[in-house]
């Protein structure tokens, strides 16, 4: 029996000896064989079921039906210090991809209206979770904004994501030097976010960014926010 699957929800099964977007045969029993040559145009990864070795129900049970390009989902993490252009970047995709924007200061804004506190990551994140899921449900493609400097916050969302295997989770990290950084938040009248040298001095001292498997790192000094889109798309590709 043949059967197709979705190669990012099958590497949630066989790990990192099967790659996102890789083509294989993989028989019952978790042997690979090679692709052959017609079928390396698949978008999706070719998994050979042997009838007889066991009930290929229990494997099936295990994974999810193939979703074509049409129907695969993206969930976009866009993160970065404050001021490195990440919200500027996120509306220009949003306009040029119609997907679902999820600016986190707009939630965050709220909460602060009513805690009247700022460095409230954890509290954040079990406001934040269930939102992201509610969107999820709706099938949409999520472009996601919080600066997230450490590794929790996105493991975090990345658990919910992949409680939904037809979305592949993509993290962005936008970098700038620190002139940048500061010349973009002199320019804000936002008080919601870092208006100051101060404060961008503060953000920055207390705080360091972790690195993240997997993820694109994006310089954004004297590149448009159109430049630095077009640079995500053709990731997204």
């Amino acid at each position: 029996m043949l059967a197709t699957y979705n190669t990012t929800v099958l590497r949630q099964i066989f790990g990192d000896r099967l790659t996102v977007g890789q083509q294989v045969l993989v028989l019952f029993i978790g042997v690979r064989i090679p692709i052959p040559e017609q079928l390396k145009k698949s978008q999706c990864g070719i998994f050979l079921i042997a009838s007889g070795d066991s009930d290929p129900k229990k494997f099936e049970s295990r994974v999810n039906p193939c979703y074509n390009e049409k129907h695969m989902k993206t969930f976009l993490y866009i993160r970065g210090n404050p001021a490195t252009g990440k919200i500027t970047v996120a509306r220009v995709l949003e306009q040029k991809l119609g997907w679902k924007l999820f600016w986190f200061h707009d939630l965050k804004n709220a909460v602060y209206n009513i805690v009247k506190e700022h460095r409230i990551p954890r509290l954040m994140d079990e406001i934040t979770v269930p939102v992201v899921k509610y969107i999820l449900e709706k099938g949409e493609n999520i472009i996601y904004v919080r600066p997230s400097p450490d590794k929790e916050t996105i493991e975090n969302i990345h658990h919910a994501v992949k409680q939904y295997p037809e979305y592949t989770f993509v993290v962005i990290r936008l970098e700038a030097e620190y002139q940048t950084m500061l010349s973009r938040a002199l320019e804000r009248h936002d008080p919601y976010r870092i208006p100051s040298k101060e404060t961008l001095d503060e953000y920055l001292g207390q705080r360091t960014v972790a690195n993240i498997d997997g993820e694109y790192i994006i310089k954004t000094d004297n590149t448009t926010p159109e430049e630095i889109a077009k640079k995500i798309e053709e990731i997204l590709i």
